[in-house]
């Protein structure tokens, strides 16, 4: 995302690319670039974004996330958020 940039408009594509369907299809978002200048702005509001999505039964029409497929699906994402944490990832969000 450049500098002159729609933040609030990039935030909303960016959750939805990264969150539909739990990321659990081939499209899902992987990298979000963002300017400098901008990045702080950026994370602040992507994070606000992202704790507000209501998590649940996929059945409530307010459920954004649901359960991902299965016990393999879940392990391997445990594992790439240990990974990145062993690696010096910062968490922003979790749970």
């Amino acid at each position: 995302m450049l500098d002159d940039a729609d933040i609030e408009q990039a935030v909303n594509a960016a959750a939805m690319g990264k969150f539909l369907h739990q990321g659990q299809i081939c499209m899902a978002v992987n990298r979000i670039i963002v300017d400098e200048s901008i990045y702080d702005d950026f994370v602040e509001r992507f994070v606000a974004k992202v704790k507000g999505l209501q998590v649940g039964d996929p059945n409530e029409m307010t459920t954004v996330i649901g359960p991902v497929i299965n016990t393999k699906q879940r392990e391997g994402l445990e594992e790439k958020i240990a990974t990145a944490k062993r690696e010096g990832a910062s968490v922003l969000v979790e749970g």
